[in-house]
């Protein structure tokens, strides 16, 4: 996953913590694997192995990389929980700045007069929207999706209906919540700007 990311790369940190978790749940792991999983040449995770077993991290059994096990010691243990809970603490300070982005464009169309909203998307991202707004005081009054699987599910405490059902709605606006299709999405929408009904993006 993280060979996709553009802004956020993975520090020397977040590979300790990567490749400790991946030994952790399977000492049989191989070297070519945890190079996949930490983004890294196998003879950089080497280098990270070779370190751990100089500091007492891990131990190794084996005698060559083809039968080699990696054992994390109980100093490895606490060094591994002290990784995670300075992981858990920066993704959170980064969860709030992205909620505190929200809010502010969220606000302008408050402002504006917006309070009756349908959400458009009901992924991961949404979540964060959702919160935001609820926060700012919008009535979020039904959240939709285009893929039919997710009809009929549940998403923060709404049902999930089509989008032909927004018209029925009647909100002051759709927000559209997706990032990857909201081109298409607004598209697909954009006939109800002509009914009174706004199309917002963040």
């Amino acid at each position: 996953m993280f060979n996709r990311l553009k802004f956020l790369k993975p520090s020397p940190k977040l590979r300790e913590l990567i490749l400790l978790l991946h030994t952790e749940r399977d000492p049989c792991v191989t070297q070519s694997k945890l190079a996949s999983y930490a983004s890294l040449a196998p003879s950089m995770v080497n280098k990270y192995l070779k370190e751990f077993v100089k500091k007492k991290i891990i131990n190794t059994n084996g005698n060559n990389r083809k039968d080699m096990s990696y054992h994390i010691t109980e100093s490895g243990l606490a060094y591994l929980n002290q990784l995670f809970s300075l992981f858990i603490n920066e993704t959170l300070m980064l969860h709030r700045g992205t909620k505190e982005e929200y809010m502010s464009r969220l606000q302008r169309f408050y402002n504006d007069g917006i309070r009756r909203v349908v959400f458009y998307g009901s992924a991961d991202m949404a979540q964060i929207s959702f919160n935001a707004a609820e926060e700012i005081g919008f009535e979020i009054v039904g959240i939709v999706d285009g893929d039919p699987s997710r009809h009929g599910k549940f998403f923060a405490g709404r049902r999930i209906d089509p989008p032909s059902a927004i018209e029925d709605i009647q909100p002051d606006a759709v927000l559209i919540a997706s990032f990857a299709n909201r081109e298409k999405i607004y598209h697909g929408i954009s006939y109800l700007e002509k009914k009174g009904i706004k199309i917002i993006s963040l």
